[in-house]
């Protein structure tokens, strides 16, 4: 799921996530993985791929994605 935003709170988001992601020493994958445990661990279960990590740190999403709030 997506949630629709201002495009500077997406770049933002954006940004912020691959900062943290490369502070961390995570893979996109590793997110990915990090994120659906996260969500299981509320009783939720999101479909989360490294591809879509990608195209949303790389500007190729035009919503911020529900896993990233």
């Amino acid at each position: 799921m997506l949630v629709v935003g201002d495009q500077d709170d997406i770049r933002f988001n954006a940004a912020w996530l691959r900062e943290m992601r490369d502070a961390l020493g995570w893979s996109t994958m590793r997110v990915a993985e990090e994120a659906k445990r996260a969500a299981a661990d509320f009783g939720d279960e999101i479909s989360l791929s490294q591809q879509l990590v990608s195209r949303f740190e790389n500007g190729h999403l035009k919503s911020s994605p529900r896993w990233l709030g």
